[in-house]
């Protein structure tokens, strides 16, 4: 997509949401102080609903075992048992309380793995994390089997990026509803909507390409209560 294009299906995406009433108050909350959780919330966020994934969130906060890093997590659950079975049992009732999987391996094995990646970049807190080289963060995380761009974006956005957005359906059918494109590339929907965010500070000086994609995240997550209710304007 050339930069004329860009400009030209960005400017698309913001009268859409003008004209569809998207809720600019609706900024999300990215307060995390934990790594591990960053981790968990990313993980288990993919191919699951919000709730679910909060649940899991929760259910590892209860535990009472998080002290932020990575290396405490890696030692718990190693301390849960040897081989797969640590990963059974940290997926389990009275754990992480979830079995969903990507790419048929457990979620919970997956933030094991991505822990471990960490460490060995000699990343253990979120400090280390904003401090870390970027590359060789979004190398480690598509190196792993069940993870993609959508994680990676996402993982940053947890841990502090403003000017990203996690490429997911709801984003994917945004684009799609706002300006009829589908099917880009990771970089031309992330030049989108900083090109319809560089529009839109002109009335929402705060606004960033995160929060961006957590009011079209709030509008498309929405269940309607009638089929007259999930009607949107379509421009193209």
């Amino acid at each position: 997509m050339t930069t004329k294009e860009i400009i030209a299906n960005a400017n698309k995406m913001v009268k859409f949401l003008k004209n569809n009433r998207f809720n600019f108050s609706a900024l999300g909350n990215y307060n995390y102080k934990s790594l591990p959780i960053c981790i968990i919330d990313c993980v288990f966020s993919l191919n699951s609903t919000y709730q679910s994934t909060i649940n899991v969130v929760k259910k590892y906060s209860d535990l009472g075992v998080d002290d932020g890093t990575v290396s405490n997590f890696i030692n718990y659950v190693d301390s849960l048992g040897t081989g797969e079975r640590k990963f059974e049992i940290l997926a389990d009732k009275d754990h992480l309380g979830n079995r969903q999987k990507l790419a048929l391996l457990l979620k919970a094995r997956i933030c094991y793995y991505l822990a471990v990646g960490f460490r060995g970049l000699g990343i253990d807190t979120l400090d280390d994390f904003k401090k870390a080289s970027p590359v060789e963060i979004e190398c480690l995380i598509i190196s792993l089997k069940g993870l993609g761009n959508a994680a990676k974006n996402y993982m940053f956005m947890l841990t502090g990026d403003q000017h990203r957005v996690k490429v997911d359906t709801h984003i994917t059918k945004f684009v799609a509803d706002s300006c009829g494109c589908d099917n880009l590339t990771d970089e031309e929907y992330q030049n989108l909507f900083k090109e319809a965010v560089k529009i839109l500070k002109k009335e929402y000086s705060t606004l960033d390409e995160r929060g961006l994609d957590h009011i079209v995240w709030d509008k498309y997550s929405r269940k309607p209560k009638n089929r007259k209710s999930s009607t949107v304007t379509v421009m193209v």
